[in-house]
């Protein structure tokens, strides 16, 4: 059963051009094995399209922007990713999806998880991609023949590891933090159709009407916005 899980993973229906295979896909099933690493999976093998979702995807997708050329979306994985078998849309709004059951027994069982991703990387990223995912899996780099060429350019080499320790580091705290503002103690997210997780810097101090004030200016795409929060 358990190879059969692999094997879904390793055939899924991916777009194929000059510019590789659509990492779309295979983004959202690392995304979703973290999930189930982290125990938000529950029994029923439920997996929702909110924040935790997106801010794993998005954090790992800009590693193949520059090949792709282009942002890589959640949505349309979210909803394809039910023809390959993988899972089942529940409700309306495909917001929520069901695992196929035996494919979260095998998802369940470390040294499988562990050598799903590994496979999942080999099979559907180039070699530089594959150095700075391995990196934001906390997974070390394989020796293998095909990522020795990466490794030939050392410089280029550093730049993919710092790419994927950044996405891993960025996943690690802003979930750690459950997404809320160490700061403010506030936890925005943008809306329920992306469920983007806001990110906040530049914190300026400033007095207004007798009160002392803060300033975040909040990045998100599209444009930046601004929130205004009293402080004491």
């Amino acid at each position: 059963m358990a190879d059969a899980a692999l094997s879904r993973l390793l055939n899924l229906k991916v777009a194929k051009d000059r510019k590789g295979m659509a990492p779309n896909k295979p983004l959202l099933v690392l995304a979703i094995l973290d999930l189930v690493e982290t125990g938000l999976v529950g029994p029923e093998g439920l997996v929702h399209k909110d924040a935790e979702l997106n801010l794993r995807f998005r954090s790992y997708s800009p590693i193949c922007v520059r090949r792709r050329g282009n942002g890589i979306d959640l949505a349309l994985p979210f909803r394809h990713l039910a023809s390959d078998g993988v899972y089942a849309h529940v409700g309306e709004g495909e917001r929520t999806v069901r695992l196929d059951p035996g494919l979260l027994a095998a998802m369940r069982v470390p040294a499988w998880r562990q050598e799903a991703r590994k496979r999942v990387v080999a099979t559907y990223f180039p070699p530089d991609e594959q150095v700075a995912l391995y990196a934001a899996l906390g997974m070390p780099v394989p020796s293998l023949d095909e990522l020795a060429v990466v490794r030939e350019d050392a410089e280029a080499y550093r730049a993919q590891l710092s790419r994927g320790r950044d996405a891993r580091f960025k996943v690690s705290v802003i979930s750690g933090y459950h997404f809320t503002c160490a700061l403010t103690g506030y936890r925005l997210i943008a809306s329920k159709s992306t469920y983007v997780p806001l990110e906040a810097a530049h914190i300026c101090a400033g007095r207004l009407t007798g009160f002392c004030h803060f300033m975040v200016c909040v990045y998100r795409d599209p444009p930046p916005r601004v929130q205004m929060s009293p402080m004491k």
